[in-house]
C-alpha cells in the first residue's frame, strides 16, 4: 500500500533527515531501509 511507504518514509526522514528518494525504493523491498540506506 502507498500509505505504508509514505508512513515509513516519513519516520526515517524526520529521524535521520535522509532523502525520500533513497528510502522509497529500499522500503518497497525491505521493511528496514536504515541498514540498506547506510550501505
Amino acid at each position: 500500500d502507498p500509505s505504508r511507504l509514505t508512513a515509513f518514509a516519513g519516520e526515517p526522514l524526520l529521524g535521520g533527515g535522509e532523502p525520500v528518494g533513497r528510502i522509497r525504493p529500499v522500503d518497497a523491498l525491505t521493511p528496514e531501509p536504515r541498514p540498506s540506506a547506510c550501505a
